[in-house]
């Protein structure tokens, strides 16, 4: 990891590089999650083409694995295949361990994710869910696998990929004691928080477990995996998350639902009767509303133009040294997410 950063004194924001084998990555940062589809190409606009801001990719190892063009992502690597500028993020699928019940093996999917040639990847997880008894005899126990899992995996590395850990927890203590067991055993790149997808609407849980994360993590750069929509992005920057993933653009942009600047997911109900979009991307700029409407790639594109847009505002407004006004302004219209600004400004003035 390059040395170069700047801290925000007033919140956790800051920006720091991150260099990988292939490409540095300029945080805070977004690695949008691209459907590679079982036939290897997927149904995600080229978005690396067009937005200089997003040249980087998420993709899943073990569903990469799975496909009929895994020879051809692993002869060309991921990162030629697509032709992706950026880094290439593997994750392991450790969610998929739990959602589906498939049978991983930690090592297995280190190989996989070192042929596809990813810049990042993370060392396979058992993803602690919100529905988990905390402290009981499973919970201990997907605990204990994934740490043995990152440490093991840090011993058996053979190319320059930087390998994350992912902490799971239903509480700050259990995310807490992961991230400094790792760093005192191993000698982890960095590491990514897992399981929030869960508790987005739990505010108190949702910025407790990051805090905790990024105090444990220290200097090593802490992503946040599966969220990163068009409102969570700015409450991320604050606390201190460096990079993070998401497929809410695609996702959204197929059930034509716009980011619209300052509120988030809207559908185009919203904009019945008017001709134009709230937006000068080069999408919107260039289309009436009707037309965007009419093409998922196009909703999608507009998406990610729209975080790519709320990326450089946040590196301005770190570099002003002015985050929490702007995400006074910022949440004015969202309660949810206010109230977690609050809350986070609260327990950072406890740090």
């Amino acid at each position: 990891m390059g040395s170069s950063q700047e801290v925000n004194l007033i919140s956790l924001s800051r920006t720091i590089r991150i260099s990988t084998k292939s490409a540095s990555v300029d945080t805070p940062a977004l690695f949008p999650v691209h459907n590679a589809g079982f036939r290897g190409r997927g149904n995600t606009p080229h978005y690396w083409e067009q937005i200089p801001d997003l040249p980087h990719m998420m993709l899943n190892a073990a569903f990469l694995a799975r496909t009929s063009h895994f020879e051809d992502f692993r002869r060309l690597g991921v990162r030629a295949y697509f032709g992706v500028p950026g880094a290439v993020f593997l994750d392991s699928g450790g969610l998929q361990t739990r959602t589906r019940g498939l049978a991983l093996d930690a090592l297995k999917i280190l190989r996989i994710q070192e042929e596809l040639g990813a810049d990042i990847g993370t060392a396979l997880d058992m993803p602690v869910l919100g529905t988990d008894r905390e402290w009981g005899p499973r919970y201990r126990r997907f605990l204990r696998t994934n740490a043995a899992n990152v440490l093991r995996c840090l011993g058996k590395r053979n190319t320059g990929m930087l390998l994350f850990g992912v902490a799971h927890g239903n509480s700050p203590t259990a995310v807490r004691n992961f991230i400094t067991y790792v760093r005192r055993k191993g000698d982890p790149d960095g590491f990514a928080l897992g399981g929030l997808v869960f508790k987005r609407s739990n505010v108190k849980a949702f910025v407790d477990l990051i805090l905790a994360a990024r105090q444990a993590a220290g200097d090593l750069p802490l992503h946040v995996l599966g969220v990163a929509g068009p409102n969570y992005v700015p409450l991320l920057v604050f606390l201190g998350v460096d990079t993070f993933d998401s497929s809410s653009s695609v996702i959204c942009g197929g059930y034509r639902h716009y980011f619209a600047p300052d509120r988030g997911s809207v559908e185009f109900s919203s904009f019945e009767g008017l001709s134009y979009l709230p937006c000068v991307c080069p999408v919107c700029s260039v289309r009436t509303a009707s037309e965007v409407h009419a093409k998922r790639d196009l909703v999608s594109m507009h998406n990610l133009w729209h975080l790519a847009s709320e990326l450089r505002r946040l590196r301005w407004e770190i570099a002003t040294g002015d985050v929490p006004s702007y995400l006074e302004s910022r949440f004015s219209r969202n309660p949810l997410l206010k109230r977690a600004f609050l809350y986070a400004r609260q327990k950072m003035r406890g740090l």
